[in-house]
């Protein structure tokens, strides 16, 4: 809990990612972040290659941030993801475009698709 000019903040609960082997992807190449949208807010393309022998979905977490503070983040929700398949997605999230921002992947989950 902390307060600060009469605001408080308080952590009522927290979840904890980590990706195993078996949950990432093979070839994760690049978090690319784009323009700003027309409200002004961050975009970015998710780009690499799926390499499992099935159909895969996988929902792939990223922050958008500078150097030093996390700004935003933003759900990259992919479906039936076929082997080799050359692009991984996109990701909207509402942290106000700056030149200084970077994109970073902090989370990704694998699962078989149903189709």
């Amino acid at each position: 809990m902390f307060s600060d000019a009469g605001v408080g903040c308080e952590v009522i609960g927290a979840d904890r990612y980590e990706a195993s082997a078996t949950e990432r992807f093979a070839d994760l190449t690049a978090c690319t972040i784009r323009e700003p949208n027309g409200y002004g807010y961050i975009e970015a393309d998710l780009d690499g290659d799926q390499q499992w022998a099935t159909l895969a979905d996988y929902t792939i977490e990223v922050a958008s941030s500078t150097p030093r503070t996390r700004r935003g983040y933003g759900t990259s929700f992919v479906e039936n993801a076929a082997v080799g398949s050359p692009t991984l997605g996109e990701v909207y999230t509402t942290a106000a475009f700056d030149e200084t921002l970077r994109c970073d992947v902090v989370a990704v989950a694998r699962f078989d698709s149903n189709r």
